[in-house]
């Protein structure tokens, strides 16, 4: 008897913890000014990669040692396109509300996260 009340009653509260918080963390990053200033001149870090982007909409994202080039511009009020050699992939992102260095972009096709932290620290490659 304790078990069939127990479980249901674990079962509820881990939804509850998994996601009250996670709609409570992150606001949408929404205005084509908002995201071009997102971008603009900005280094992004990842767990295993970083990205430096210039005003000008080139940007380069290094992993594993690599350089891969790729331009990027703002769509409408609510997405970034980037195109790395000819393959566009849109984003949507996410502020988290708690620590206001850290992003969550959103792929558009399939909704995949990544979280990101991302600097005011302009990039060589971007000129001062």
């Amino acid at each position: 008897m304790v078990k069939k009340v127990l479980i249901p009653l674990l079962g509820a509260l881990a939804l509850t913890l998994v996601t009250t918080p996670a709609l409570a963390d992150w606001a949408q990053v929404i205005g084509a000014d908002e995201l071009q200033t997102l971008y603009t001149n900005k280094t992004f870090r990842g767990t295993a990669w970083i990205g430096y982007y210039c005003a000008d909409g080139r940007g380069v994202v290094r992993v594993a040692g690599e350089n891969n080039p790729r331009t990027w511009r703002v769509e409408g009020d609510d997405q970034v396109c980037i195109d790395s050699l000819g393959d566009v992939t849109c984003y949507t992102y996410e502020r988290n509300d708690k620590k206001q260095d850290e992003y969550r972009a959103i792929r558009v096709d399939d909704h995949q996260k990544v979280v990101m932290k991302i600097e005011d620290k302009v990039p060589e490659m971007c000129g001062s």
